[in-house]
C-alpha cells in the first residue's frame, strides 16, 4: 500500500464493493469509495457522521495547536486551504525586508483565487 496508495484502494474497492473493513499497521478502518460514498459526503448525513477533527485531534495536541487543514471541515477547513495556498508563493526577500506592498497583496489574492479554482499557481 505504501507504494502505492491510490491504487490499493482501487483494488479494494473492486474487490469488495463500496465498504469494507481494513487493519493497517494494527489500526482498523472502514473504507468507503466510489460514487455511492461521493454522494452519500454530499449530503448533510454524510458531511454530520464523517468528520475529520475526532480523527486528528490527538495530532494537534502533540503539536501544540488549535486548528490545523486536516482536521478541520466546511468553511474552517476551506479558510485554513487558502492560507495554506497563499504562504506557498515564493518570496526571494530576507524576513527583515518583508513588509507588504500593493504587489504582495495582490500576488495573495490571486493565490487564493487559485485555490479556490483547484490548485495553487505561483
Amino acid at each position: 500500500m505504501v507504494k502505492g496508495p491510490a491504487d490499493f484502494f482501487v483494488r479494494c474497492y473492486r474487490a469488495y464493493g463500496p465498504v469494507c473493513r481494513l487493519s493497517i499497521l494494527g489500526q482498523k478502518y472502514v473504507l468507503i469509495s466510489g460514487v455511492e460514498a461521493a454522494n452519500f459526503m454530499g449530503t448533510r448525513a454524510g458531511r454530520d457522521c464523517l468528520r475529520s477533527k475526532e480523527f486528528w485531534e490527538g495530532l494537534l495536541g502533540e503539536y501544540g495547536a488549535e486548528r490545523m487543514l486536516t482536521g478541520e471541515d466546511g468553511d474552517s477547513h476551506n479558510e485554513l486551504r487558502d492560507i495554506s495556498c497563499a504562504m506557498a508563493i515564493p518570496s526571494n526577500r530576507s524576513r527583515a525586508a518583508l513588509q507588504p506592498t500593493r504587489r504582495d497583496h495582490r500576488r495573495l489574492a490571486q493565490a487564493r483565487l487559485a485555490c479556490r479554482q483547484g490548485g495553487a499557481r505561483g
